[in-house]
């Protein structure tokens, strides 16, 4: 509907605050907005460090930014074990999706190993590479099952495009050798910007040495994309990473603007990876709000099926009208929640909504309340 297409802009993506402020006629201080993914409990601790960062003091706003971004990305290489060279950061894991598609050594065509976020299509179709898209089983949690894997190992496209942790599917996969081999000799691009919500032993899983070694085996490459606003819940500094090897991360760098992370976003970078401990040290609480959201939505009676991401919550409208469920919480409670109708892959009729603490959750849940009191009129 209209709303919706409103709402999700040109960007496919949750986060429209102005717009929903005047599609619901509220300030856009007054809206809660769920339909984005960062650790909302983390925000305090965020907000604390990158207002001590002295990035707006005149020399810093007096110079250019530092086009490679030499401090940042020694700092991502020593913790992803890997040559500084084989590291590019870009203004959001978005950006860089942008360069890695054109990077691609003579693509023509890509498969996407869906749920995976509309950022890719619309970078295929506006770079003029056509793309695929293979539906993992809700079943399977939105993973690839030998089905889905078959198709891949089948498909005659020059590169595959996978998610994990998936978005919204909420699946993480837990042995990445079935995918590898079914990639073959092609170009595996994995977008992993949820994998610091992972425990330690799930986020190794993950590991770009590891998964770069074994896509060699088999005769393939592997590209990673992580993003840094997730974890650290700071989505309006865009700033974001990949990983792969030394001369396709040139290709990707010849394949964007100059200074595209600002001095900015490079200084609160720095700052945030220096305190991710503390971040991962608050993961059992961000475990907990899922868990106590998912409840409570399954509880409510609205969905069909409800499941746990790394910090939000996927959810399937009975009826599957969830561009009405969005438009009604906003008109009514001014709270944004995201529709997944656009998401390649996806089925029709999911919601995706942010957890938090119970004590910000409740404008969300009084709307729900509302909504089953309605029903079927709404």
């Amino acid at each position: 509907m209209a709303e919706n297409q409103a709402l999700e802009g040109n960007s496919g993506h949750g986060g429209s605050v102005a717009a929903a402020a005047r599609l619901s006629g509220r300030a856009e201080a007054s809206i809660d907005d769920f339909s984005t993914n960062c650790f909302f409990a983390a925000a305090p601790l965020t907000e604390r460090l990158v207002g001590e960062t002295p990035w707006f003091s005149g020399s810093a706003l007096l110079r250019y930014p530092d086009p490679r971004n030499e401090r940042l990305r020694v700092m991502l290489a020593a913790r992803e074990g890997v040559n500084p060279d084989m590291v590019i950061a870009g203004n959001g894991a978005s950006e860089l999706i942008w360069a890695a598609l054109p990077a691609l050594p003579g693509v023509r065509r890509v498969l996407f190993l869906g749920p995976l976020f509309v950022q890719y299509a619309r970078a295929c179709s506006a770079l003029g590479i056509a793309w695929e898209s293979v539906s993992c089983p809700e079943e399977n949690f939105f993973l690839p099952d030998a089905a889905a894997l078959e198709r891949v190992a089948r498909s005659g496209a020059d590169a595959v495009i996978a998610c994990s942790p998936n978005n919204p599917g909420t699946g993480a996969i837990r042995d990445f050798s079935p995918l590898l081999k079914a990639a073959g000799r092609r170009v595996l691009l994995l977008d992993s910007s949820y994998r610091g919500f992972l425990p330690e032993e799930a986020a190794l899983v993950h590991h770009y040495p590891e998964l770069a070694a074994e896509a060699a085996r088999n005769g393939g490459e592997l590209v990673l994309l992580d993003s840094l606003t997730k974890l650290f819940c700071c989505p309006g500094v865009r700033l974001g990473f990949a990983v792969a090897g030394e001369e396709f991360i040139a290709r990707m760098d010849a394949c964007r603007p100059s200074w595209s992370v600002s001095a900015a976003a490079e200084a609160a970078g720095l700052v945030l990876l220096r305190h991710e401990a503390e971040y991962r040290a608050m993961l059992p609480e961000l475990a907990r709000d899922v868990e106590d959201v998912a409840a409570r939505l399954e509880r409510s009676g609205l969905f069909r099926r409800v499941l746990r991401g790394p910090s939000f919550v996927a959810a399937a409208v009975k009826d599957g009208g969830a561009a009405k469920m969005q438009e009604y919480l906003l008109r009514r409670e001014g709270v944004m929640i995201r529709v997944c109708d656009n998401v390649p892959g996806m089925p029709e009729g999911w919601v995706r909504i942010q957890a938090r603490p119970e004590r910000h959750m409740q404008r969300l849940y009084a709307g729900l309340e509302h909504l089953q009191e309605a029903c079927p009129q709404i």
